[in-house]
């Protein structure tokens, strides 16, 4: 039987956050939205060209940027630092 993965575990960290990467890129690359965005009906426009993969990746990228200035202790909680 398998031994189940710490939650403080930088793999497990790292694992939880390809699959929201994976979730977010994917739905933008495939419809422009996210579920939570159809709701809200807000659609992201690329002026008529196809999206680039890199572009939204960088646009994740950027958006887990700002979570680490807007919650600090978010970075903190997955650097285990202090």
């Amino acid at each position: 039987h398998g031994q189940a993965f710490s939650s403080h575990s930088r793999y497990f960290q790292i694992y939880l956050l390809s699959w929201i990467m994976l979730y977010f890129v994917g739905f933008w690359y495939l419809s422009g939205q996210t579920v939570g965005m159809k709701v809200w009906r807000i659609k992201l426009e690329n002026k008529n060209k196809p999206y680039f993969l890199t572009r939204l990746i960088m646009r994740f990228a950027i958006l887990v940027f700002i979570m680490g200035f807007l919650f600090p202790g978010w970075v903190d909680w997955l650097c285990e630092c202090e």
